[in-house]
């Protein structure tokens, strides 16, 4: 391949009018779109660097009638919006000082710089309106071979921001093939406890990117051989987690969690990592239902499953099913349908019962009743037992 690259996104009216805007030699688009667009993949988000600081690309962006939103300005970013399309635009920058994921910032003009700044080969790729790819160290050779390599030295790097530990072997998920570097692997191992200044948010962040990456088993794999699991308070018995993570096609979320679920399960550590990651109140309770599961789940009968889904979801049963090898039963999950429950607080109401604790007790009674039913009795033979 060339060094030109010429994706559909290059022609949209949003990308042509921060050209316009900004100067076809003064922008370049960078980074995730570039890369994954040289690898026929789906681009999402875009990105643009420029020379221009900015208050000067504000200034122009605005004059050419885009929305302009000065999302870290500190920074040097500015996101353009146009017919809805967002595209962030970052003037051209050094880091004077790092603090972990923030730095302090000196613009430059100089692409170069900007570049070196950035943690992976396949991230500081640049390209022109015109489709002319700019890779300073390349980017473009090590994404075409699934190779993920940090810039420069890996250690410096790592030291700049230890988040880079788990970005690496996220990208490995995502776009490796190559073997990892030995020696890249080692900076990663030495430096593991610089993940323990990381906030919970940021870890749990990567590793739920991570859980839906294709290569998530090797990836993890590495993370375990490095050290990096237990250095996170996680499982590394790699070999439980292979039945899941090897080939499940789930939604986002629910699989990230069994994954989660898989890592804390037996370490010693575990729950002080649950805490660490401060999840969700929605991904809390889907991570307790799949430990509450995995006491109750012993070959269960498609009964015993219907009350299972109806008490903690079908993502959770689906993925028990799976973690336990039952491939027919999680597909049969996946065709279940239950009603919902067919009495409500009016049919109280009108046979009596009065609003209040009593009410809710009675509820819950016929509620057990209907489940004990295998879902079956309706509305009127409910009420009939009251």
């Amino acid at each position: 391949m060339g060094n030109t690259l010429f994706p559909d996104w290059l022609s949209w009216d949003a990308v042509q009018k921060v050209v316009a805007a900004l100067g076809p030699d003064s922008v370049r688009f960078v980074g995730g779109a570039v890369r994954d667009s040289l690898l026929g993949l789906p681009v999402s988000d875009l990105d643009a660097a420029t020379v221009h600081l900015p208050e000067e690309a504000t200034a122009r962006l605005k004059a050419a009638g885009l929305s302009v939103v000065p999302t870290g300005l500190q920074h040097g970013t500015v996101t353009a919006i146009y017919d809805h399309i967002p595209i962030e635009v970052t003037t051209l920058r050094i880091d004077v000082k790092s603090h972990g994921r923030h730095a302090d910032v000196a613009f430059t003009e100089d692409w170069k710089a900007d570049a070196a700044r950035r943690d992976l080969t396949m991230n500081a790729l640049y390209l022109s309106a015109t489709g002319d790819l700019y890779d300073p160290f390349g980017g473009v050779e090590d994404a075409l071979a699934g190779r993920v390599r940090f810039i420069g030295d890996a250690a410096s790097r790592i030291r700049e921001d230890a988040l880079r530990i788990i970005r690496y072997f996220r990208f490995y998920a995502r776009y490796g093939s190559a073997p990892l570097d030995t020696v890249e692997l080692d900076a990663c191992r030495d430096l593991a406890p610089l993940l323990d200044g990381l906030s919970g948010e940021r870890i749990w962040t990567e590793l739920k990117k991570m859980s839906v990456a294709p290569n998530a088993f090797p990836a993890l794999s590495a993370m375990a051989d490095t050290g990096i699991l237990g250095q996170l308070g996680l499982n590394s018995d790699m070999p439980r987690l292979y039945p899941h993570i090897s080939g499940l096609d789930d939604p986002f979320d629910i699989r990230a969690l069994t994954m989660f679920f898989l890592m804390i399960h037996g370490a010693g550590s575990g729950q002080s990592a649950k805490a660490r990651m401060n999840m969700s109140r929605a991904e809390s309770a889907t991570l307790k239902s799949l430990s509450i599961l995995s006491g109750l789940w012993d070959a269960p009968d498609i009964t015993q499953v219907r009350n299972y889904v109806y008490r903690f979801g079908a993502g959770p049963c689906y993925e028990m099913a799976q973690i336990q090898k039952m491939s027919d039963l999680a597909e049969e999950i996946t065709r279940i349908k239950l009603p919902d429950f067919p009495v409500q607080g009016r049919d109280l109401l009108a046979r009596g019962v009065a609003p209040g604790p009593q009410m809710g007790q009675f509820l819950k009674e016929l509620e057990k009743k209907w489940i004990a039913s295998d879902f079956s009795l309706d509305r009127d033979a409910l009420l009939a037992s009251l």
